[in-house]
């Protein structure tokens, strides 16, 4: 069977997902080449490039909705492999994928020795999947180029994922980082100023979000709503990127009694969204729509809504609405008995934070919201 037909074939079964699965799938190969004198010290190339990436999956450590990047050394596994274990993609698309390169992000780097004494600097070149390419450099002692490698880390993932680092920002605000929400602030302003690239659109779309989580902080709903508006008008945004800004967007409804907004907003961001996103997304959108429920005066059907996704990592969030819906309905023993039981669940701090739902409460009766 030939590529053309493979092509034909795929876009019929797949359809949407092969756009996404390149989209979200953005495979990083990192190359490094070492003087001798650092290498002799033990600091190899393979410890250099796993150090390297250590640095940037450190940035997966907070729950995501969008996947992120597969990040690879350049001299194990094929292109095709690492692709597709994290997305399980058919394997169709692993050869579009390979085909059509959409997916690639290159990066060489190379150390040598500074012009001060017991200094070393590494420079980068950076292929994005548009073409463009990106030059970095860092400088760092001799003894420790560990520490040298990790700042390069973050310098481009700071220039490829800038929305990654911003939240990664954010959450650390959200554990008490006294500047987190200013670099988070500082990250986006910076990045949305440098104009759109049709390359980095979700990226764009992503960062008017947590700009407009961090205007919540600041007692701003006006200006959370127009950044989140601002971000589903983003071209060439992905649906679930659209889909998650939806989502706060109804949240936000909800909070000044706005059902029937909050009801639209849920229903778009239903449409929206496609695969491959994290799972926990459709559990707090199954909650977002309990909440909507009691707003309606559904209050079975929000009880159902939240006994389904208990079970789940949103428990102590899940527990704590059905509490308030039961003490709504006047079965105070009750409701206390799970509100006890969320109080305890809630000290493993589960937070997702993309999501308005995740870090503030919302009274679909009274309207308002406070910090979780």
């Amino acid at each position: 069977m030939d590529l053309g037909t493979l092509f034909f074939i795929a876009s019929l079964m797949l359809g949407g997902i092969v756009g996404d699965a390149v989209l979200f799938g953005k495979t990083m190969r990192v190359n490094f080449s070492l003087p001798k004198a650092i290498e002799a010290q033990g600091f190899t190339q393979d410890a250099a490039e796993s150090v390297f990436i250590s640095e940037l999956v450190r940035l997966s450590d907070i729950p995501f909705i969008l996947p992120f990047p597969t990040v690879a050394q350049a001299s194990k596994d094929s292109l095709m492999s690492v692709v597709a274990k994290p997305l399980r993609i058919d394997p169709i698309v692993e050869l579009l994928q390979d085909k059509f390169g959409s997916d690639r992000v290159n990066m060489k780097l190379l150390m040598f020795e500074g012009e001060a004494d017991g200094t070393m600097d590494l420079h980068a070149l950076v292929t994005l999947p548009s073409g463009q390419a990106l030059t970095l450099q860092r400088t760092g002692k001799a003894r420790n180029p560990h520490d040298l490698v990790e700042a390069m880390a973050r310098a481009i993932a700071t220039e490829a994922l800038p929305y990654r680092v911003a939240l990664s920002h954010y959450d650390q605000a959200l554990k008490g980082r006294a500047d987190g929400f200013k670099a988070a602030k500082d990250l986006a302003n910076r990045t949305l100023a440098e104009g759109f690239d049709k390359t980095k659109a979700q990226q764009r779309a992503m960062l008017f979000n947590v700009l407009g989580l961090i205007a919540l902080h600041e007692n701003d709903p006006a200006g959370a709503e127009m950044r989140w508006s601002e971000g589903m008008d983003v071209p060439l945004a992905s649906g679930t990127a659209r889909a998650i800004l939806a989502t706060n967007r109804a949240y936000l409804a909800l909070s000044r009694r706005d059902i029937a907004a909050a009801r639209r907003l849920y229903d778009m961001a239903m449409a929206l969204k496609k695969p491959p996103y994290l799972e926990y997304f459709d559990r707090h959108l199954t909650m977002l729509d309990g909440v909507i429920l009691w707003g309606e005066g559904d209050l079975i059907g929000a009880e159902e809504r939240f006994l389904s996704v208990e079970a789940f990592v949103l428990g102590d969030t899940a527990l704590t609405y059905r509490s308030r819906l039961l003490e709504f309905r006047n079965q105070p023993e009750e409701a206390a008995r799970l509100a006890t039981k969320a109080a305890f669940l809630k000290t493993i701090r589960n937070e997702h934070p993309d999501l308005m739902g995740s870090v503030f409460w919302v009274d679909p009766i009274r309207g308002g919201m406070k910090r979780r």
